[in-house]
């Protein structure tokens, strides 16, 4: 494994902005039920021949074959369907497949999958009658909101307020995930409200969350730079914006487009991450004159943490393990809308000797990551 950059041992300039990322499964949600039991409880809805969806002999063979489908189709069309096929499947599609495999695996080759069960498959995991929020989301990005009023109130007064003089766009809160579209209608239904970038000094509350980026979005999945440096992007758009605001008419101002890749292919090594010129001209400025502090929060090591280290300066990373509290058929496997492909979480290895090293931590809930986010602030002297 090559050498990591160590993010506090090099003088960087004092942040006056923060970018908070979080990944979304086993981060912010979980199933509220087994993936298995899920899956099987619905296709015996749909007459297959699932005797007990809740045996652990069901569970186990359904977990064999859905793990064996998921590889298969993922080879095939990696990023649910985004990269490697000509043209790229939608996720809905994608998704399909794996589900047909599967059931054939579980049934036998000769049973047929009803069209149903594949789109009532695909509706229950874009929602939230297939998961449910941590309970310790909602009091973590709440404490972040209030966090950023106390901040935006001690600094210099950038930023455009809201009629009560508290200026906006210090802290930007971001999900950044290996996933297709819908993990904003997931986030929506479990009761977070989710902004549209561009659109924030419109808003009467500010949103829980600031953007969302998939990876089927953006053209690349973590632990790729590029899906950091995407998000990044984003959270200047929205920071310059509610800087200027006061300047502009907020009713007139656009969404800002989701960055994307010049080309999804997964065989081209040389894509970059695209804005509009002015705009790439601006971030360069950005990251010239204005620092950022930029924390990434997920479950796994590879894909998160490192991950965001590897994105470069001015990149932490926070290790959540739930494990502790999680029993294994509530964690394991993957489902429409999760991310990863089902791959244990949270191993103790040598990886994670190097990546506490280069300066992951690993905490054990969202609660204990406030104390951390303060700690890093101050460290680097933000906002004063």
């Amino acid at each position: 494994m090559s050498a990591l950059p160590r993010p506090l041992l090099t003088p960087t300039p004092r942040p006056r902005r923060l970018l908070l990322t979080l990944d979304a499964f086993q981060t912010l949600y979980r199933p509220r039920q087994p993936i298995a039991v899920q899956y099987l409880s619905l296709a015996q809805q749909h007459g297959l021949a699932i005797t007990d969806p809740t045996s652990a002999s069901s569970i186990e063979l359904f977990n064999t074959a859905f793990k064996k489908a998921f590889k298969v189709h993922y080879g095939r069309a990696p990023n649910y369907g985004r990269a490697c096929s000509t043209p790229s499947l939608d996720p809905r599609g994608w998704w399909a497949g794996v589900v047909r495999d599967t059931f054939s695996t579980v049934l036998g080759s000769g049973a047929r999958v009803p069209e149903g069960l594949v789109e009532g498959l695909f509706r229950r995991f874009e929602g939230g009658e297939a998961y449910e929020l941590f309970d310790d989301v909602g009091p973590f990005l709440r404490g972040v909101r209030r966090w950023e009023g106390e901040v935006c109130r001690a600094s210099s007064g950038r930023g455009q307020g809201r009629g009560n003089g508290m200026p906006v766009g210090n802290v930007v809160v971001g999900v950044l995930t290996n996933s297709d579209p819908r993990v904003s209608s997931v986030l929506r239904s479990l009761g977070l409200s989710v902004g549209v970038p561009g659109t924030r000094q419109q808003e009467e509350v500010e949103p829980d969350i600031d953007f969302v980026l998939t990876s089927y979005e953006i053209g690349v999945e973590k632990p790729d730079p590029r899906a950091f440096l995407a998000a990044e992007r984003i959270a200047r758009s929205i920071t310059r914006q509610a800087s200027t605001s006061n300047r502009t008419d907020p009713q007139a101002q656009s969404p800002i487009p989701t960055p994307a890749l010049s080309s999804a292919r997964c065989d081209d090594d040389d894509d970059a991450v695209l804005l509009p010129k002015r705009e790439e001209e601006e971030d360069q400025e950005d990251e010239v004159n204005d620092a950022m502090l930029k924390i990434h929060i997920g479950d796994d090591l590879q894909k998160d943490c490192l991950g965001a280290i590897r994105a470069g300066t001015g990149w932490h990373a926070l290790l959540l393990d739930r494990t502790r509290e999680e029993p294994e058929s509530m964690r394991s496997g993957t489902a429409p809308g999760a991310t990863g492909t089902g791959t244990p979480r949270a191993h103790r290895d040598d990886k994670e000797t190097t990546a506490l090293d280069a300066g992951v931590r690993r905490i054990g809930s969202l609660a204990e990551a406030t104390g951390v986010i303060e700690r890093l602030w101050r460290m680097r002297g933000g906002g004063r």
